[in-house]
């Protein structure tokens, strides 16, 4: 896939001694402890929950429908905030009542756990629309939009107690 032109996350480190993930996360790990895959992003740190969103098939759907895509994809990326958000308030439920003992026992820090929204499709809805994927102005335009909507709603939704990545 590199050879071709696309573009991926890759993690490379000197040292054998971390664990990283698609939350933009590094852990160095000190010992060989238990790691809890809920995590997923490290020891204690990484994610509580990932929704992706499929961007070719909303932009796709919004334009079958003779809707602006950026319109009806703001209205999803708010709705998977609002699911994260209610699925943060159950977790929050579940820690109150003592149901999440690996939380108890640190191994799992609520406090530094993100909600994260996911994308996927990018690629595919620019081509979708006709726009070359290659390092150009209006292919960077359309990225920048897409996640700069993520971006404005992690920020949007984002509190004290509330991580979004």
């Amino acid at each position: 896939m590199y050879a071709e032109g696309h573009s991926f996350f890759t993690y490379m480190s000197d040292n054998a001694d971390s664990l990283s993930s698609c939350c933009r996360l590094r852990n160095e790990i000190t010992d060989n402890g238990f790691s809890y895959t809920l995590s997923a992003g490290g020891v204690s740190t990484g994610s509580k929950s990932v929704l992706t969103i499929n961007l070719n098939r909303c932009i796709q759907y919004a334009v079958r429908k003779g809707m602006p895509y950026q319109f009806f994809l703001e209205e999803v990326v708010d709705l998977v905030h609002k699911v994260q958000n209610s699925y943060n308030e159950n977790l929050r439920y579940m820690f109150e009542k003592g149901m999440l003992p690996l939380c108890d026992a640190g191994y799992i820090n609520m406090n530094r756990q993100y909600l994260t929204i996911g994308v996927n499709g990018l690629v595919e809805a620019a081509e979708f629309l006709g726009i070359e994927i290659s390092d150009n102005p209006a292919y960077e335009e359309f990225t920048q939009q897409i996640l700069g909507t993520v971006e404005t709603y992690n920020k949007k939704y984002r509190t004290k107690d509330v991580m979004f990545n």
